[in-house]
């Protein structure tokens, strides 16, 4: 199990250092539930506390990776907060252009539609959601240690 656990620290840190392909990526994240999985870890690593009552006992409800407040029952998903939220498109290419958009390089929208298999209407939407979370956190101006992962939440 600390073997597994291990490549699986060694893979996911791949992922925050170098280009990657579709394919590539798609072995560190290669569904729904384990981007879920990851955001769940990120978001509650230092605690859960309830939107509603402040309360931080819960529940997970699996598959969904969404916890439940056991006071009010109030249910929140990993995704609520950060920039996936409301997404009208898979999560993992969502997670994979976010990766692209957040490199030093320029994509066209057009490359991107091509790339994801998504509309380039979608494609502009979405880097201009993550064009807006890169100025608000000066994303390229502060500091260049910063990956993708900076701009999930």
């Amino acid at each position: 199990n600390s073997l597994s656990n291990s490549l699986q620290s060694l893979s996911q840190a791949r992922v925050f250092q170098k280009d990657l392909t579709y394919k590539e990526f798609m072995e560190i994240f290669p569904d729904e539930a384990a981007c879920l999985r990851w955001l769940s870890e990120k978001k509650w690593i230092t605690g859960f506390k309830c939107k509603a009552c402040g309360h931080e006992k819960y529940n997970v409800v699996k598959l969904s990776f969404n916890r439940k407040c056991t006071r009010c029952s109030k249910i929140e998903s990993p995704l609520v907060d950060t920039i996936f939220y409301n997404l009208k498109f898979p999560l993992v290419k969502a997670f994979y252009l976010l990766f692209l958009l957040s490199q030093r390089k320029k994509y066209t929208n057009e490359y991107l539609s091509k790339e994801l298999g998504l509309r380039i209407a979608t494609c502009w939407a979405f880097r201009k959601k993550v064009e807006a979370v890169m100025e608000e956190k000066k994303y390229f101006k502060q500091n260049s240690n910063l990956t993708w992962i900076n701009l999930v939440q």
